[in-house]
């Protein structure tokens, strides 16, 4: 999610300089919006086209210094903007344990929201597997966009981080609306369209994807795209309620053969 937002912030200028070039890997994106401001992202644009710089260069020219391990912490959602300091211990303490120990059925709605976007992510990040992505056709890469359309991914995502958002405002009460409003805009299904073009290409033929888009568009394919996230979550559900028994049946047998105390 951080990279994605990292991406989000790169300006339109600079985007259509990348897609100029024919730079759509992710890792290579998150490297140019980490090179700073506009300027500097496209210096490092150029000196790559022309190859006077290599991802790896890149990404140490771009590379901050580690911190040092220490505790884990609880998550927290720092809001970016000054928190009044006075305030009483009632409101000062209700606000802390909004941050470091939401409910549980929060967290359990949270966790929910958060898998389904990484798993729609996920699909996304696998386009940084390739350092070079090669040129698409630009019948191709429309006849991608329309079977990503007909399959409905945009508004899947978009409706996941909507989902998702919503519960980072319930667990973080302290933080304004406006803030979280903010910070919502900067996440656009759209992108996730144009991460997913260049996997879509490398497994799937012409043919292959016009035959997809005549599928996805008949009833059953229609009814496939309307019911898979209620497949998808249910599915999910009895998955867990699955590997939770058999965790428990393999713990039971190690404990009786006293393999496990």
């Amino acid at each position: 999610v951080t990279e994605t937002l990292l991406i989000n912030d790169i300006p339109d200028r600079i985007r259509a300089m990348c897609r100029e070039a024919g730079i759509a890997s992710k890792s290579i994106l998150v490297q140019i919006a980490r090179a700073g401001n506009e300027k500097a992202m496209e210096e490092a644009l150029r000196r790559l086209a022309k190859g006077d710089l290599t991802r790896e260069q890149l990404r140490k020219e771009t590379r901050h210094e580690p911190k040092k391990a220490g505790r884990p912490k609880n998550f927290t959602v720092q809001p970016e903007f000054d928190v009044p300091q006075a305030e009483g211990r009632a409101a000062r303490d209700h606000r802390r344990a909004a941050r470091i120990d939401p409910p549980a059925r929060n967290g359990s709605e949270m966790k929910k929201a958060t898998l389904a976007l990484t798993a729609v992510m996920f699909l996304a990040a696998s386009a940084a597997i390739a350092a070079d992505v090669p040129a698409i056709s630009a019948k191709k890469r429309e006849t991608i966009r329309t079977l990503l359309d007909v399959m409905g991914v945009q508004r899947l995502a978009d409706a996941m981080i909507d989902q998702m958002f919503d519960q980072f405002a319930k667990n973080a009460p302290s933080v304004p609306l406006n803030a979280w409003n903010r910070l919502r805009k900067r996440m656009k299904g759209a992108e996730l369209i144009e991460l997913m073009t260049p996997i879509y290409d490398k497994y799937y033929t012409q043919e292959d994807l016009e035959a997809m888009i005549r599928f996805y568009r008949s009833p059953v394919g229609q009814k496939v795209v309307k019911t898979l996230p209620d497949v998808s979550r249910e599915g999910f559900q009895v998955g867990q309620q699955w590997g939770r028994r058999k965790g428990e049946e393999v713990m039971k047998e190690l404990r009786s053969e006293g393999l496990l105390k």
